[in-house]
């Protein structure tokens, strides 16, 4: 099955290939607004939830610069990815029917990295849990951006039932 998500903010696309029906995946996009998963019409989603995270009326201040203060700091980024994973996920043991915890994770993780970095980045979190079984997954994710600025970093955990890998996804708004 795939399922294809867009976001018509950002220039994040994200494209989820499974051969299982038992992964649960959330992308959490930071200012802007999000649009529904658009599923292949021969095949159901494997996507359960995308949730995004109404744009608060904050505006910022002009400041003229066509490059970024400081740089995204990937380094700690993907250790913040890392934590939540194995904190939140070591003791679970994974249900189907659990369609919450990818979103609870992406949002935590995009809370924590809000909370590290330089000002002006767009954010996006993606979280995919699976169960651990014989079945593939293939991930692929293709952006517009400038290789200067924008960056991404990711973390994988698993545990004896399941696997989930997190995405953090940085693009510099001029």
């Amino acid at each position: 099955m795939t399922t294809t998500v867009r976001s018509a903010t950002t220039p994040a696309h994200v494209r989820l290939h499974s051969a299982s029906s038992t992964t649960r995946s959330a992308l959490i996009v930071t200012g802007g607004h999000h649009r529904e998963p658009e599923a292949a019409s021969h095949a159901p989603s494997a996507v359960s939830r995308v949730a995004s995270t109404p744009a608060k009326a904050h505006p910022q201040e002009n400041t003229y610069r066509i490059s970024p203060a400081e740089h995204f700091p990937c380094a700690k980024v993907q250790e913040v990815v890392r934590d939540v994973l194995s904190s939140r996920l070591r003791d679970v043991e994974y249900d189907p029917r659990d369609t919450g915890l990818p979103q609870e994770l992406a949002e935590l993780i995009k809370q924590k990295t809000k909370a590290l970095g330089p000002s002006r980045y767009k954010l996006v979190s993606f979280v995919m849990v699976g169960q651990k079984s014989t079945a593939t997954l293939s991930f692929a994710s293709r952006c517009s951006w400038n290789e200067q600025y924008d960056n991404y970093t990711e973390a994988s955990y698993e545990n004896k039932s399941l696997y989930a890998t997190g995405i953090v996804y940085s693009v510099y708004q001029e």
